[in-house]
């Protein structure tokens, strides 16, 4: 018994003779003071949601897009037409007090037109010159178009009415989808007796530029009967092109949390 006794206590004494030359310790972990606690209990919680914010002004310039398109079997002739047209264009259009800055080539392009493998005619080569203004005077803005299409404009492709520092009504309409977020969050939170604390995200979503466009079927070609009724179409006064408002919007998405 008594060497029994004697053999667990050596064996303790080894052991613990081990653990002090290896820096073992038995005493419970300590954390570092710096080290990240996080809170299991924390009551704070999250809510999402969507803002939308609108602008209408009133339009201050207009973008116009006027083509002149001409066709025929020698494609030097169909090039010669189209220039002198597009001469003549450019000239009314500085007549009608088109800046020369406001004046911009947009497109040019010739190519054959598809003809019918049964048909034995040859096909005509077509020349398409498209040129992009602004007219700053929106009561100048039906002159243009009749001016235009008297001296040969046969494709008025767009009609656009907007406003000269978009950015300003973009940022704007953005505010207002801003504080549409902050009112539904505060109203959310309040309804659980709850307040808003911080913000935790945010993504706009859309923000779209502010140009409304005429009703014009993206392209309006004028044909040579319209040319003829010209004067019922356009009247003495020129084209009655009224606007209306342009209309800015931005949508927002955001998440705060709530305490």
């Amino acid at each position: 018994m008594v060497g029994t006794t004697k053999q667990v206590l050596l064996t303790t004494v080894v052991v613990m003779a081990f653990m002090v030359m290896t820096g073992f310790s038995i005493a419970p972990d300590v954390h570092d003071e710096d080290a990240e606690i996080i809170d299991p209990k924390s009551n704070n919680s999250l809510i999402g949601v969507s803002g939308e914010g609108e602008v209408k002004v009133e339009p201050e310039v207009a973008y116009v897009t006027l083509g002149v398109e001409t066709s025929s079997p020698d494609p030097q002739k169909a090039q010669a037409e189209n220039s002198d047209i597009m001469e003549d264009v450019v000239e009314t259009l500085r007549d009608q007090g088109i800046a020369e800055e406001d004046i911009r080539i947009g497109h040019y392009s010739i190519g054959q037109q598809y003809v019918r493998p049964d048909e034995e005619e040859e096909p005509d080569y077509q020349v398409a010159n498209h040129i992009d203004i602004t007219v700053h005077d929106l009561d100048n803005v039906g002159s243009v178009l009749e001016a235009s299409v008297n001296q040969g404009v046969n494709n008025i492709r767009s009609l656009e009415f907007g406003v000269l520092d978009e950015e300003e009504y973009k940022m704007k309409a953005l505010d207002n989808a801003l504080e549409n977020a902050e009112q539904k969050a505060d109203r959310i939170a309040s309804f659980y007796d709850k307040s808003l604390d911080d913000i935790k995200q945010v993504l706009e979503s859309d923000t779209s530029l502010g140009r409304m466009q005429m009703d014009m079927d993206m392209e309006y070609t004028v044909s040579e009967e319209a040319l003829e009724m010209s004067d019922d179409v356009y009247g003495t006064a020129g084209l009655d092109a009224q606007p209306g408002e342009v209309t800015f919007e931005a949508d927002v998405d955001v998440i705060y949390e709530m305490q």
